[in-house]
């Protein structure tokens, strides 16, 4: 009976364990499915991360780093949260790091900014000339030609013809002169592109004016920084909008140019992008105000990388410092070299090509001519637009040298300072600091060469009383 009542014992001990195993079991197969299911998250979650690095591939490399950082590191944190959860984090991390380089093309913009164009009468009254037809002065539709040069009538592909004491408007062809010194100059120092009506849009032309040195260099210097960015991620497509980009442009709208100036710039505009003026910034894609540069802003990351790359001021020492920093730049940056191109072996299709590119911004230049509003009346006229095709404008082509900037702020910093103590202080400090470590006016203020710089001349070199 013991044994009986013993092995009964047993009996139940082990049924008692085949439970446990059970139990066991399918805890096992629990973990089994947690982990597949962790798996499959995982394997979601690289796919998000992979899907993300391709889409920044073309923001700066830093960016791209951080992003594979942070979401490798957030992935343990992430899985407790469920699918939903998981998916719902990474997306909205991935959108926070794409809004700190930027955002998307286009960006957040300081104010909304419509497509303009042209009125349908003026469609049909454009599509009339091109197709051969005349349009007679006093119709509706061609108002605003009756205002426009017989320069600016050709630059949108119309000119005024006369029968019978009536005048017409008419088709005007690109002359064979003109479509051959076209291949001369299209595409010498960047990708040639078409300069639309967003790119001639008032408000750029008045936001050039309100960030540039007025002079021609200055004002090519701006143009050329804008186009640099354009069609790059994070800038916009064209000139209009990298202009109104948040936090981009301090000077956007502010400028007031005369109808001249204005005019000019268009042309300048329309120039350098297509190829035919050379980049004053070689390349750069961003700018500061000189003052901010040799002042608070010395030391600072782009002061450090503007110093390696010469303080480029091509506008003169009061101009704006240019630098190509890490972030990106466009497809239309400029060639390293200019391209030599030799007319004479132009073929037909070249030829053909320059017509129908002459054309296409001709077609341009009309939604700009036809819906723009011209700004109030300025003060400065600079070269004009005919100076700027004939190429008789100075574009410096050379880097203005450290040395040079230098010594025109140390002679800024300190009026009626010698020459040569001016020139003795400029070489040491470059020697010194090679990569604008320390903000110029400090440097000068330090015991051992506040000796040098109160050295005065019988005469100041410049007087910078009526604008330190």
């Amino acid at each position: 009976a013991a044994i009986s009542k013993g092995l009964n014992s047993v009996s139940e001990s082990t049924d008692d364990v085949d439970t446990d195993v059970e139990a066991t079991n399918d805890n096992m197969k629990q973990v089994v499915n947690e982990t597949s299911s962790m798996n499959s998250l995982m394997q979601q979650s690289v796919s998000i991360q992979n899907a993300m690095v391709k889409q920044l591939s073309s923001i700066d490399k830093n960016l791209i780093i951080l992003q594979k950082d942070v979401i490798s590191s957030g992935v343990g944190s992430l899985l407790g949260d469920g699918k939903i959860g998981l998916i719902t984090k990474a997306l909205s991390l991935a959108a926070g790091l794409y809004n700190a380089s930027g955002g998307f093309a286009g960006g957040n913009f300081k104010e909304n900014i419509p497509e303009k164009k042209l009125s349908p009468e003026q469609e049909s009254m454009f599509k009339k000339v091109d197709a051969g037809e005349k349009v007679s002065t006093d119709d509706a539709s061609a108002g605003f030609l009756n205002n426009l040069s017989d320069q600016k009538l050709a630059d949108i592909g119309v000119q005024k013809t006369t029968e019978d004491g009536k005048t017409f408007y008419t088709k005007r062809e690109p002359t064979a002169q003109e479509i051959k010194e076209n291949v001369a100059t299209e595409g010498k120092y960047r990708p040639a592109a078409i300069a639309t009506q967003r790119d001639l849009d008032q408000r750029v032309i008045n936001t050039i004016w309100g960030e540039a040195v007025h002079n021609p260099q200055g004002l090519l210097g701006v143009i050329s920084t804008m186009i640099n960015r354009r069609g790059g991620k994070g800038y916009g497509p064209d000139l209009l909008s990298i202009a109104a980009q948040d936090g981009q442009f301090a000077g956007y709208d502010k400028g007031r140019p005369t109808l001249e100036q204005s005019e000019m710039t268009r042309q300048m505009i329309r120039d350098a992008m297509a190829g035919r003026l050379p980049d004053p910034t070689h390349g750069a894609n961003e700018f500061r105000a000189g003052s901010y540069v040799f002042g608070e802003g010395a030391g600072g990351p782009f002061a450090r990388i503007a110093a390696r790359q010469g303080y480029n001021q091509p506008g003169g020492h009061r101009d704006n410092v240019f630098a190509l920093t890490n972030n990106y730049r466009g497809p239309e940056s400029p060639y390293e070299t200019p391209k030599k191109i030799v007319v004479e072996n132009a073929s037909p299709e070249q030829l053909a090509q320059s017509k129908a590119n002459i054309e296409a911004q001709e077609r341009a230049n009309r939604i700009a001519y036809a819906t723009d509003t011209v700004s109030p009346a300025g003060t400065y006229t600079p070269a004009s637009a005919h100076d700027v095709r004939e190429g008789t404008i100075p574009i410096k082509q050379a880097k203005t040298s450290a040395f040079d900037n230098i010594y025109n702020m140390i002679v800024n910093l300190k009026p009626g300072i010698s020459k040569a103590a001016a020139a003795e202080l400029s070489n040491k400090y470059i020697k010194e600091n090679p990569h604008g470590g320390k903000p110029l006016d400090k440097w000068l203020s330090t015991d051992k060469n506040a000796e040098n710089s109160s050295k005065k001349d019988v005469s100041p070199i410049i007087d910078f009383k009526h604008d330190k």
